[in-house]
């Protein structure tokens, strides 16, 4: 019988044949040899020769033995993977893995991550701010809250003229106190809603008007802002860096996190598996006359997470730095003084008795505006209140993980199709379907090395 001897190489999970002729030899077969190991005896020495064909099958040659003078002897494994060569590439497997038919969007976990991600911020200029910031008060009037934007100067002046007054002019205006003076020193608190601080200097607004507290009339002008009045109505695009090609998988958040900072509403994560990463992120935003901020965040032209929050501050003018305390003092003074001049006005009070009552008022208010007159600054006790937002911007930060170096050709990618294993390349099937090869040795073979993975070539 003919023995074809071959010098090749190739990898044991692998189809290849030989695709030139190699030597024939003259061979006979070992007594009671088994035609999946079988042992030949030749009369050629076969220690240049590491693989052979013989009866259609392909064999590996395990090892070379001298028998005697002349004759040799090699043992031989037979080759499952080549001699079924035909019959595999022909069959119909379902691939778990592929370097083939690769789908690069299923997570493959068989590469370990990195523990450190790169870390990309991009900045966004959706709208700016100022450090210096105003006022925004919210007075009840007779046709309902009125918004009006004044400076801090404007703030101080505005207390300066509810909390302190000077003797003359209660004197030169005593009649009108109870019309004019009383309901503005005794509900202030009352008339002023809100204060609220804000990050943008004062608006234009509906124009100037006098801020009334009730029926007095402050002396303060404000810019009158229409309650629907937007600071900043805004979009602004981010452009993210997604993982391409081989890669693409690792656009999940176990791979690729991310978070938008939006000033008023902090840090907030975005699931990245809901986004367009080629389309990147869109931030539209609004800010409302009180700093109200609101909007959605967007990719590809689909909403995927709104906020809201805020970047105004309020200022608790009824309870800082005793202002509580000190207005009930002001009240008190108030009255006394209203009721010395109702007693004066009708003849129930003497002049020295009016002059006394009138003293003790004044007094009484001089005592509440003590306790009463907060300093409007960026510093101090209620610095808190006035300290703009940590950010003046918006910013999206990226955390993006690498994993070891791939390499598909060798081990392939996640495929998990249905595939004829008619083209080279590497393949791990689930549940291989053997259904050629009447040899048990063979056919278990087969299987084993499909499902570990192996190589059509």
């Amino acid at each position: 019988m003919i023995l074809e001897l071959f010098s090749f190489n190739k990898r044991r999970n692998s189809t290849k044949i030989p695709t030139s002729q190699g030597v024939q030899v003259t061979v006979d077969l070992k007594h009671e040899t088994d035609f999946d190991t079988p042992t030949f005896l030749l009369f050629t020495d076969p220690r240049s020769y590491n693989y052979c064909k013989w009866n259609n099958s392909y064999y590996y040659i395990n090892s070379h033995r001298y028998v005697r003078t002349g004759i040799y002897e090699i043992s031989c494994t037979i080759d499952s993977l080549a001699t079924e060569r035909d019959n595999i590439m022909s069959s119909t497997q379902f691939v778990i893995r592929s370097s083939v038919s690769p789908d690069y969007t299923i997570i493959d976990n068989f590469y370990p991550a990195f523990y450190k991600p790169e870390v990309i911020q991009t900045p966004g200029s959706g709208i700016t701010f100022s450090d210096t910031g105003s006022y925004v008060l919210a007075v009840k009037t007779e046709d309902g809250i009125k918004y009006y934007g004044i400076s801090a100067g404007d703030l101080n002046a505005l207390f300066r003229t509810l909390m302190t007054a000077k003797q003359e002019d209660l004197w030169s205006y005593i009649t009108d106190l109870a019309i004019t003076l009383l309901p503005g020193f005794l509900n202030v608190t009352d008339y002023i809603i809100a204060c609220r601080w804000v990050p943008f200097l004062v608006q234009a607004g509906q124009g100037e008007e006098d801020i009334y507290l009730g029926y007095w009339n402050s002396g303060i002008r404000g810019n009158l802002y229409n309650k629907t009045l937007q600071m900043g109505v805004a979009g602004m695009g981010f452009g993210l860096h997604p993982y391409t090609g081989a890669k693409e998988f690792m656009n999940c958040s176990q791979y690729y996190q991310v978070t938008v900072f939006v000033p008023g509403c902090g840090e907030m994560p975005i699931d990245i598996a809901k986004c367009k990463p080629s389309s990147g992120l869109y931030v539209e935003f609004k800010i409302d006359v009180l700093g109200n901020v609101s909007g959605c965040i967007s990719s590809d032209n689909k909403i995927i997470q709104r906020f809201s929050g805020s970047v105004g501050r309020d200022v608790p003018i009824s309870s800082a730095d005793g202002v509580g305390s000190g207005l009930a003092g002001i009240g008190g003074g108030v009255t006394a003084l209203v009721t010395a001049t109702a007693g004066a006005l009708t003849g129930g009070i003497g002049g020295v008795a009016l002059a006394g009552l009138i003293a003790g008022g004044i007094g009484a208010i001089g005592s509440g505006i003590a306790n009463t007159v907060p300093d409007i600054n960026t510093t101090g006790a209620l610095s808190s209140y006035f300290v703009p937002p940590g950010s003046n911007n918006f910013y999206v930060t990226e955390y993006k993980y690498d994993i070891t170096e791939q390499n598909g050709a060798i081990n392939g990618y996640p495929c998990m199709k249905t595939l004829t294993l008619s083209t080279s390349g590497y393949y791990q099937v689930k549940d291989p379907q053997v259904d050629f090869a009447n040899d048990l040795k063979i056919k278990e073979d087969i299987i084993q090395y499909m499902a570990g993975g192996f190589y059509v070539e």
